[in-house]
């Protein structure tokens, strides 16, 4: 065995692909619900499945649109003009490219999560291993400990919030540029292709965790500012990299930003009523009172009402102490009989799993406890390099670090900062959200930690920890229970089993409080129209209570005037109709009203073909036709800023490609300059 993890190939060590090995199984035993057929059901599955499922089919028919053709009764909901498009995108594609292959949607969907999880912990890896100054063995616990935060699955098992789920894939690539450039010695283009890559993607997966990313990160840039400034002061070139940098990162993300920005800004939006979105002072410290139950980790009384002798406080709480209690038997064991080669772990192995069998009956538990000896094996693979430097009170990245946990974990405590806070930070909702940055700074301190104190001791508590958060892990026995019982009632509204259209003809398929569509589209709401024969009345009714049930019901309707409408073709946002106008007419079409439609006429009589005002009646597309004979085509286009956006990002692109020849061409330039001095 020594030999093998010795052995060197020519460009890499084989013993380096160890963690990354480990860091697979411990991303499936992460997954361990996604194993159980099918997937659980909680407060979000209707919109993310309902939105995955369009975005699907979209792609099986050869495009994608901002504007649905499938959701809202296929009045064209343009949800994708307010919301990040990666999350649902990424399962979406994985179901077309590998449904040859016999994998289903569903399955596209767990592998996404899976993949995500993984990713993470790899990226996190590397940022300890950055901190930790190349301690293999503790960065991959750290890793490991990353993948295993109980919040993350809490996201994706229970609240079924897989965006914010997702999100956590490119936290730690995003949080390691920014250490990398405040802790950077020579200029080099890394961390600026870090924060890029991952500041872009995180918005794009989930804009409300990366806005409270962007604004951790400038908090923590502001403890280093002075080694900011030398850096500057060393070589100016550092700052033409940061403003490429955030030029390139903004366009990335510039059509989701820009448009959706726009768009609230309009005040037109359910989105932008912050009472109704529950973003308001009041609406957000409420939820202050709760935001322990929402943290992933084990909720005792929840768990007790389910009826079980397993999931009780007593049997859980002894299930705990067991597991932390045999895994220091199993280290002092170790420690003991260490002089004994090959002895001491063969017995600590015996006498551990004599006191796991006999002590506990969750299956949680013996999972944790086969990762906690996996772990803690690792030590043996990797030399230590001691270090007993006590003086990390000096290390200001601990107490940034530090800091910023403290900060986050005040928020989500304590109501007093919100009342004071701007309200752009009051569109998180609930803070509780805020779950998904304790993990990420705990990690950091986790690693930083790791340089001063004996490392032996500090891995045999890294690795009883990481095992430790397998069994305080809310969503693996909770869900082991739904699942059980589901099969036993056959109960459709806890489990399900393909991602179909059914989602779509959902409650909250297209968000809980229609935020996505014009205002007075509310079940409510006091509107009235004030044309008799508006769809205005129907609609409403529709999306608010019957959603999907009667896709396409309604047709055009000519408000004023006379005339005729055959329908050839309609799929939002794509109408297609030859309209006879014996008297001018004011025509109003199923779909819902936003900025950026384009109406396309061609006169039948002479083909002149030109395009027309759209407007706005009753928040639905309409316009206005005179008398004759006319093919009309409606399409969305985006609006002015939309436009500039979608220049801007693949501008982005090609800057990107620019930046990575020109520091290429400049770090050849600095060697060569090296070499003649």
């Amino acid at each position: 065995m020594e030999l093998l993890l010795d052995y060197k190939c020519e460009k890499f060590n084989i013993k380096k692909c160890i963690p990354y090995l480990l860091l697979f199984v411990v991303s499936l035993v992460g997954c361990l619900v996604s194993f159980y057929d099918g997937y659980p059901i909680g407060d979000d599955t209707n919109f993310h499945f309902a939105n995955i499922y369009d975005i699907y089919t979209q792609l099986k028919e050869g495009g994608l649109s901002p504007i649905s053709g499938y959701l809202a009764s296929g009045y064209g909901v343009g949800k994708q003009l307010f919301y990040s498009p990666i999350a649902h995108l990424i399962p979406a594609l994985l179901g077309v490219i590998l449904e040859p292959f016999g994998v289903t949607l569903l399955g596209a969907f767990k592998i996404s999560l899976f993949i995500s999880v993984f990713m993470s912990s790899i990226f996190m890896y590397r940022f300890s291993m950055h901190i930790s100054k190349g301690r293999y063995a503790i960065s991959f616990l750290v890793g490991a400990f990353f993948a295993l935060y109980p919040y993350r699955f809490f996201d994706a098992y229970c609240r079924i919030a897989y965006a914010e789920a997702l999100a956590f894939w490119f936290m730690p690539l995003f949080f390691m540029g920014i250490y990398d450039l405040c802790h950077m010695k020579e200029l080099n283009s890394k961390p600026f292709l870090e924060i890029i890559l991952g500041g872009a993607l995180l918005f794009l997966t989930h804009n409300l965790t990366a806005f409270y990313a962007f604004v951790f990160a400038i908090i923590y840039i502001l403890f280093h500012i002075v080694n900011i400034y030398k850096n500057i002061k060393k070589n100016k070139m550092f700052i033409l990299y940061s403003v490429i940098s955030v030029i390139i990162m903004v366009g990335f993300m510039s059509v989701t930003m820009f448009q959706s920005l726009e768009l609230m800004s309009k005040d037109y939006y359910n989105i932008s009523v912050p009472e109704r979105m529950w973003s308001n002072v009041e609406a957000v410290i409420s939820r202050n009172l709760d935001a322990g139950n929402y943290s992933g980790f084990l909720n005792f009384p929840f768990l007790s009402g389910l009826g079980t002798t397993e999931a009780t406080t007593t049997s859980l709480l002894f299930d705990l102490l067991f597991f932390v209690l045999a895994s220091v038997i199993f280290v002092i064991v170790d420690v003991l009989l260490h002089r004994f080669k090959y002895i001491h772990l063969l017995s600590a192995v015996v006498v551990y799993s004599v006191l796991i069998f006999f002590l506990v009956s969750r299956i949680e538990v013996y999972m944790a406890s086969v990762a906690f000896m996996v772990m803690y094996l690792v030590k043996d693979v990797f030399k230590y390099k001691e270090n007993y430097e006590t003086k990390i009170y000096q290390n200001l990245n601990f107490w940034a670090t530090l800091i910023l946990l403290v900060l986050v974990i005040y928020l989500i405590a304590r109501q007093d900062l919100w009342k004071i806070l701007p309200k752009i930070f009051l569109n998180i909702q609930f803070p509780w959200r805020l779950w998904a940055f304790v993990p990420m700074f705990l990690c950091i301190l986790l690693s930083e930690i790791s340089n001063y104190f004996n490392n032996k001791i500090y891995f045999s508590i890294l690795s009883i920890s990481c095992g430790l958060l397998i069994v305080f892990n809310m969503s693996y026995i909770e869900k082991r229970i739904a699942y059980d019982r589901n099969y036993e009632s056959n109960d459709i509204n806890s489990w399900c089993y393909e991602i179909n259209d059914v989602y779509k003809t959902r409650g909250m398929s297209i968000g809980a409080n229609l935020e996505y569509l014009p205002q007075i589209y509310y079940y409510n709401s006091d509107y009235k129209s004030k044309y008799a024969n508006s769809l205005f009345s129907g609609i409403v009714y529709e999306v608010s209570w019957e959603i999907g049930k009667h896709p396409y019901k309604y047709n055009p309707v000519i408000l004023e005037g006379k005339g005729n409408i055959e329908v050839l073709n309609k799929k939002a946002p794509i109408y297609e109709m030859n309209i006879k106008v014996t008297e001018d007419t004011l025509i109003q079409m199923p779909l819902f009203y936003y900025d950026g439609y384009e109406i396309e006429v061609k006169n039948l009589d002479n083909n002149e073909t030109f395009n027309i005002d759209v407007l706005d009646v009753d928040s639905l597309i309409s316009f206005e036709l005179d008398e004759g004979n006319y093919f009309v085509k409606t399409k969305y286009v985006g609006t002015k800023v939309r436009k500039i956006a979608k220049s801007y990002q693949m501008a982005s692109y090609y800057l990107l490609f620019i930046f990575l020849l020109a520091d290429m061409a400049y770090g050849l330039y600095v060697y060569r300059k090296k070499l003649r001095a």
